[in-house]
């Protein structure tokens, strides 16, 4: 399989991968007719489209350039760079694309890495908050509070459960968010 033929497939596979129907990986920019070409290698991106295409799958443009390009899943320099541009896009108002980064580096983390997981679920429920989706909000902080507590770093804890109070203050749970800054301050 030639470098060229082989775009199409891996832009399918990895949007798949993250669970993404062609017509959120098409967005403004393209068309969904224009990814199902691609995809099935009758059209080809420019590099400009391709690289639209990388960033909102989360990987880089070589990925869908280059055969031999795998990158160890378990990597952490990967999933901080992942961290990194998921913070960037949130920044940049690119809430979908920051979310689909967070869930790529929380996918690459490993199980027992609770305070890498803990950071990624608290920082993807802030995407969530920024998106008015308070309840998915509380479920990724509620599960960063779970990975966190196996943690013994006591200001990673308390900052989360910080972030949870404010959150239920936001969503009038003020019983609940007391109880939560009160376990802050324990």
């Amino acid at each position: 399989m030639t470098s060229s033929s082989c775009v199409g497939e891996r832009i399918r596979a990895r949007r798949l991968k993250l669970g993404m129907t062609q017509q959120e990986l098409a967005g403004e920019m393209f068309t969904k007719s224009f990814i199902s070409q691609i995809e099935k290698n009758h059209a080809r991106p420019s590099l400009k489209s391709l690289q639209t295409l990388a960033t909102r799958l989360g990987k880089p443009m070589a990925y869908f350039l280059d055969e031999e390009h795998v990158v160890p899943s378990t990597d952490p320099d990967k999933i901080d760079h992942l961290a990194i541009l998921a913070a960037r896009l949130r920044q940049g108002g690119q809430y979908a694309d920051a979310l689909n980064y967070y869930k790529e580096a929380l996918s690459l983390t490993e199980e027992n890495d609770h305070s890498r997981r803990g950071h990624l679920l608290s920082r993807k429920g802030s995407v969530y908050r920024d998106l008015d989706q308070p309840d998915k909000a509380l479920e990724m902080l509620e599960r960063a509070q779970a990975e966190l507590d196996n943690t013994k770093d006591w200001e990673q804890i308390s900052r989360i459960h910080n972030e949870l109070g404010d959150l239920l203050l936001f969503l009038d749970q003020v019983d609940t968010a007391v109880s939560a800054f009160e376990t802050a301050l324990d």
